[in-house]
Protein backbone atom coordinates (compact mmCIF):
# COMPACT_ATOMS: atom_id res chain seq x y z
CA UNK A 1 0.00 0.00 0.00
CA UNK A 2 2.91 2.47 0.72
CA UNK A 3 4.67 1.66 -3.00
CA UNK A 4 1.28 2.12 -4.31
CA UNK A 5 0.86 5.62 -2.57
CA UNK A 6 4.32 7.01 -3.29
CA UNK A 7 3.59 6.20 -6.71
CA UNK A 8 0.66 7.92 -7.20
CA UNK A 9 2.27 10.82 -5.38
CA UNK A 10 4.80 10.70 -7.84
CA UNK A 11 2.62 10.67 -10.54
CA UNK A 12 0.92 13.85 -9.49
CA UNK A 13 4.42 15.71 -9.33
CA UNK A 14 4.93 15.00 -12.74
CA UNK A 15 4.75 17.82 -15.59
CA UNK A 16 5.91 17.62 -19.21
CA UNK A 17 6.77 21.22 -19.10
CA UNK A 18 10.79 21.22 -20.32
CA UNK A 19 13.43 20.44 -18.29
CA UNK A 20 14.27 23.79 -16.26
CA UNK A 21 17.80 24.78 -14.85
CA UNK A 22 19.08 23.44 -11.44
CA UNK A 23 18.15 26.41 -8.93
CA UNK A 24 20.31 27.57 -6.49
CA UNK A 25 19.76 27.31 -2.48
CA UNK A 26 18.87 31.19 -2.74
CA UNK A 27 16.15 30.49 -4.30
CA UNK A 28 15.07 27.59 -2.81
CA UNK A 29 14.79 29.02 0.30
CA UNK A 30 13.60 32.55 -0.51
CA UNK A 31 11.07 32.81 2.35
CA UNK A 32 9.19 36.31 3.21
CA UNK A 33 7.78 37.41 6.70
CA UNK A 34 3.95 36.21 7.04
CA UNK A 35 4.85 33.12 4.72
CA UNK A 36 3.37 29.78 5.83
CA UNK A 37 3.97 26.30 5.62
CA UNK A 38 2.54 23.38 6.79
CA UNK A 39 3.49 19.43 6.76
CA UNK A 40 2.46 15.97 7.17
CA UNK A 41 4.17 12.72 8.15
CA UNK A 42 1.93 9.84 8.62
CA UNK A 43 2.88 6.90 9.96
CA UNK A 44 0.55 3.46 10.42
CA UNK A 45 -2.52 3.72 12.87
CA UNK A 46 -0.74 2.77 16.01
CA UNK A 47 2.33 5.38 15.65
CA UNK A 48 1.48 9.17 16.11
CA UNK A 49 0.96 11.15 12.61
CA UNK A 50 2.75 14.66 13.16
CA UNK A 51 1.48 18.00 11.73
CA UNK A 52 4.09 20.88 11.77
CA UNK A 53 3.41 24.48 10.26
CA UNK A 54 6.19 27.26 10.22
CA UNK A 55 5.39 31.34 9.89
CA UNK A 56 8.36 33.06 8.62
CA UNK A 57 8.52 36.17 11.48
CA UNK A 58 11.93 37.86 10.41
CA UNK A 59 14.19 37.99 7.63
CA UNK A 60 18.10 39.02 7.28
CA UNK A 61 21.47 38.41 5.29
CA UNK A 62 25.07 38.11 5.93
CA UNK A 63 26.90 41.21 5.32
CA UNK A 64 28.21 39.36 1.89
CA UNK A 65 24.99 38.38 1.76
CA UNK A 66 25.83 34.84 1.17
CA UNK A 67 24.14 33.91 4.16
CA UNK A 68 19.78 34.26 5.51
CA UNK A 69 18.74 34.64 8.79
CA UNK A 70 15.10 33.64 9.51
CA UNK A 71 13.24 33.84 12.65
CA UNK A 72 10.30 31.53 12.81
CA UNK A 73 7.42 30.42 14.88
CA UNK A 74 6.82 26.68 14.69
CA UNK A 75 3.51 24.71 15.72
CA UNK A 76 3.17 21.55 15.63
CA UNK A 77 0.85 18.69 17.05
CA UNK A 78 0.72 15.01 16.76
CA UNK A 79 -2.41 12.64 16.87
CA UNK A 80 -2.52 8.75 18.46
CA UNK A 81 -4.71 6.39 18.90
CA UNK A 82 -4.10 3.54 21.60
CA UNK A 83 -4.67 -0.05 20.30
CA UNK A 84 -8.20 -0.44 20.99
CA UNK A 85 -9.39 3.08 21.70
CA UNK A 86 -11.76 5.27 18.75
CA UNK A 87 -10.58 8.45 20.88
CA UNK A 88 -7.34 10.76 19.77
CA UNK A 89 -4.53 11.40 22.22
CA UNK A 90 -3.54 15.05 20.86
CA UNK A 91 -0.16 16.66 22.11
CA UNK A 92 1.03 20.23 21.02
CA UNK A 93 4.09 21.91 20.85
CA UNK A 94 5.22 25.21 20.24
CA UNK A 95 8.48 27.07 19.68
CA UNK A 96 9.96 30.35 18.27
CA UNK A 97 13.46 29.17 16.39
CA UNK A 98 16.17 31.09 14.66
CA UNK A 99 18.36 29.57 12.19
CA UNK A 100 20.56 30.53 8.99
CA UNK A 101 20.98 28.95 5.57
CA UNK A 102 24.78 29.93 3.55
CA UNK A 103 26.10 29.04 0.74
CA UNK A 104 22.76 30.42 -0.95
CA UNK A 105 24.34 30.96 -4.40
CA UNK A 106 25.75 27.31 -4.72
CA UNK A 107 22.78 24.81 -6.50
CA UNK A 108 20.77 22.96 -4.05
CA UNK A 109 22.39 19.35 -5.54
CA UNK A 110 25.40 20.69 -2.87
CA UNK A 111 22.66 19.94 0.40
CA UNK A 112 22.45 16.56 -1.32
CA UNK A 113 24.23 13.50 0.17
CA UNK A 114 26.22 12.03 -3.20
CA UNK A 115 27.10 8.41 -2.94
CA UNK A 116 29.46 6.70 -5.33
CA UNK A 117 27.70 6.68 -8.67
CA UNK A 118 28.66 2.27 -9.21
CA UNK A 119 26.26 -0.74 -9.68
CA UNK A 120 24.72 -0.85 -6.35
CA UNK A 121 24.33 2.90 -5.84
CA UNK A 122 22.14 5.46 -8.12
CA UNK A 123 21.83 9.08 -8.42
CA UNK A 124 18.95 11.11 -10.62
CA UNK A 125 17.75 14.36 -10.36
CA UNK A 126 15.10 16.42 -12.24
CA UNK A 127 13.78 19.77 -12.24
CA UNK A 128 10.07 20.55 -13.73
CA UNK A 129 6.83 22.43 -13.29
CA UNK A 130 4.86 21.01 -10.26
CA UNK A 131 0.83 21.08 -10.51
CA UNK A 132 0.78 19.71 -7.64
CA UNK A 133 2.26 22.85 -5.87
CA UNK A 134 0.83 25.09 -7.80
CA UNK A 135 2.93 25.03 -10.93
CA UNK A 136 6.14 26.09 -8.99
CA UNK A 137 8.86 25.11 -10.21
CA UNK A 138 11.02 22.21 -8.06
CA UNK A 139 13.80 19.87 -7.91
CA UNK A 140 13.38 16.54 -7.27
CA UNK A 141 16.30 14.11 -5.91
CA UNK A 142 16.23 9.99 -6.43
CA UNK A 143 19.06 8.11 -4.99
CA UNK A 144 19.33 4.53 -3.60
CA UNK A 145 22.33 3.77 -1.28
CA UNK A 146 24.00 0.22 -1.29
CA UNK A 147 21.00 -0.99 -3.25
CA UNK A 148 22.70 -4.39 -4.61
CA UNK A 149 21.98 -5.58 -1.05
CA UNK A 150 19.07 -4.10 1.02
CA UNK A 151 19.53 -0.62 -0.07
CA UNK A 152 17.89 2.82 1.51
CA UNK A 153 15.79 4.37 -1.22
CA UNK A 154 15.67 8.14 -1.18
CA UNK A 155 13.34 11.05 -2.85
CA UNK A 156 13.26 14.26 -2.12
CA UNK A 157 11.82 17.42 -3.79
CA UNK A 158 12.39 21.23 -3.40
CA UNK A 159 10.47 24.15 -4.42
CA UNK A 160 11.57 27.36 -5.49
CA UNK A 161 10.51 29.75 -2.60
CA UNK A 162 9.77 27.06 -0.66
CA UNK A 163 12.24 25.17 0.62
CA UNK A 164 11.84 20.97 1.17
CA UNK A 165 8.67 19.66 -0.14
CA UNK A 166 8.81 16.30 0.16
CA UNK A 167 11.10 14.12 1.97
CA UNK A 168 10.51 10.14 1.49
CA UNK A 169 12.90 7.34 2.94
CA UNK A 170 12.81 3.37 2.77
CA UNK A 171 14.30 0.68 3.98
CA UNK A 172 13.61 -2.48 4.54
CA UNK A 173 14.65 -3.44 7.97
CA UNK A 174 13.25 0.23 9.03
CA UNK A 175 9.67 1.79 8.50
CA UNK A 176 9.38 4.21 6.05
CA UNK A 177 9.88 7.90 6.61
CA UNK A 178 7.20 10.05 4.93
CA UNK A 179 6.75 13.87 5.18
CA UNK A 180 5.11 16.11 2.34
CA UNK A 181 3.96 19.89 2.35
CA UNK A 182 0.24 20.35 2.76
CA UNK A 183 -0.05 23.89 2.21
CA UNK A 184 1.43 26.91 2.10
CA UNK A 185 0.75 30.87 1.65
CA UNK A 186 2.85 33.64 -0.04
CA UNK A 187 1.76 36.74 -0.08
CA UNK A 188 -1.37 36.73 -1.82
CA UNK A 189 -0.77 33.14 -3.01
CA UNK A 190 -2.52 29.86 -1.23
CA UNK A 191 -2.02 26.54 -2.32
CA UNK A 192 -3.41 23.14 -0.75
CA UNK A 193 -5.75 22.93 2.09
CA UNK A 194 -5.09 24.30 5.44
CA UNK A 195 -5.40 22.28 8.44
CA UNK A 196 -7.87 23.14 10.63
CA UNK A 197 -6.39 23.40 13.72
CA UNK A 198 -3.58 25.89 12.64
CA UNK A 199 -6.40 28.08 10.72
CA UNK A 200 -6.76 31.94 11.64
CA UNK A 201 -4.73 30.50 15.16
CA UNK A 202 -1.74 29.73 17.42
CA UNK A 203 -1.86 25.75 17.39
CA UNK A 204 -1.94 26.64 21.32
CA UNK A 205 -4.99 28.98 21.29
CA UNK A 206 -7.61 26.13 21.92
CA UNK A 207 -5.20 24.62 24.50
CA UNK A 208 -4.35 28.31 25.99
CA UNK A 209 -8.29 28.87 26.37
CA UNK A 210 -8.65 26.08 29.14
CA UNK A 211 -4.92 26.65 30.33
CA UNK A 212 -3.10 30.05 31.38
CA UNK A 213 0.64 29.84 32.19
CA UNK A 214 2.85 32.98 33.35
CA UNK A 215 4.78 35.03 33.96
CA UNK A 216 7.25 33.71 30.70
CA UNK A 217 10.53 34.40 31.39
CA UNK A 218 9.79 34.35 35.28
CA UNK A 219 12.93 34.33 37.79
CA UNK A 220 10.80 33.58 41.06
CA UNK A 221 7.28 31.12 40.36
CA UNK A 222 4.89 30.86 37.78
CA UNK A 223 1.16 30.96 37.91
CA UNK A 224 -1.00 28.18 36.21
CA UNK A 225 -4.73 29.11 36.16
CA UNK A 226 -7.07 26.38 34.93
CA UNK A 227 -10.30 24.28 35.93
CA UNK A 228 -9.16 20.95 34.43
CA UNK A 229 -7.18 17.95 36.84
CA UNK A 230 -3.54 18.26 35.61
CA UNK A 231 -0.30 16.75 35.66
CA UNK A 232 2.64 18.62 35.03
CA UNK A 233 6.46 17.39 34.38
CA UNK A 234 9.08 19.99 34.08
CA UNK A 235 12.26 18.88 32.41
CA UNK A 236 15.24 20.52 31.62
CA UNK A 237 16.65 20.69 27.98
CA UNK A 238 18.40 17.39 28.18
CA UNK A 239 15.36 15.86 28.71
CA UNK A 240 15.89 15.45 32.45
CA UNK A 241 12.87 15.35 34.94
CA UNK A 242 13.09 17.98 37.75
CA UNK A 243 9.84 18.42 38.87
CA UNK A 244 6.74 16.46 38.89
CA UNK A 245 3.14 17.85 40.27
CA UNK A 246 -0.47 16.98 40.09
CA UNK A 247 -3.34 19.31 40.58
CA UNK A 248 -7.00 18.44 40.93
CA UNK A 249 -10.00 21.32 41.20
CA UNK A 250 -7.65 23.89 42.04
CA UNK A 251 -8.73 27.41 39.66
CA UNK A 252 -4.95 28.62 40.02
CA UNK A 253 -1.62 27.28 41.52
CA UNK A 254 2.13 28.45 41.72
CA UNK A 255 5.22 26.55 40.79
CA UNK A 256 8.19 27.42 42.67
CA UNK A 257 11.20 27.67 40.27
CA UNK A 258 13.31 29.93 42.24
CA UNK A 259 15.62 27.24 42.21
CA UNK A 260 16.26 26.72 39.20
CA UNK A 261 19.53 27.80 37.36
CA UNK A 262 18.86 30.15 34.59
CA UNK A 263 18.11 28.86 31.34
CA UNK A 264 15.61 27.71 29.25
CA UNK A 265 13.35 23.99 30.23
CA UNK A 266 10.15 22.78 29.31
CA UNK A 267 6.94 22.63 31.06
CA UNK A 268 4.66 19.53 29.59
CA UNK A 269 0.77 19.81 30.57
CA UNK A 270 -1.24 16.65 30.53
CA UNK A 271 -4.98 16.76 30.88
CA UNK A 272 -8.25 15.57 29.30
CA UNK A 273 -7.54 17.78 26.54
CA UNK A 274 -4.60 16.43 25.68
CA UNK A 275 -0.76 17.13 25.97
CA UNK A 276 0.72 20.66 25.37
CA UNK A 277 4.72 21.21 26.11
CA UNK A 278 6.22 25.37 26.43
CA UNK A 279 9.04 26.21 26.76
CA UNK A 280 10.12 28.28 29.57
CA UNK A 281 12.96 30.54 30.32
CA UNK A 282 14.08 31.30 33.95
CA UNK A 283 16.28 34.60 33.91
Amino acid sequence: MKTLSFLLLFLLFISDAESQPIPTIRQIYDFNVNDEFQTKEDNNVYAPSYRYQTIIKNKSYSIDSNSVNYTSIHNSYSVYYPPGSANPVYSYHSDTTNYSISNLDSLITKIIPHFPIDSCNSFHDTVYIAPGYCNKIVYKNTRCNNCCFEGTYYQEIYGVGLGRVYYFRQHAADSDIDIYMSYFKKGNQYCGTPDPLFTGINSYDKFNDIISIFPNPANSKINIITNLDYKLTLTDITGKSILNQISRNKNETFLDISFLKNGMYFITIESQNGICSQKLIKN
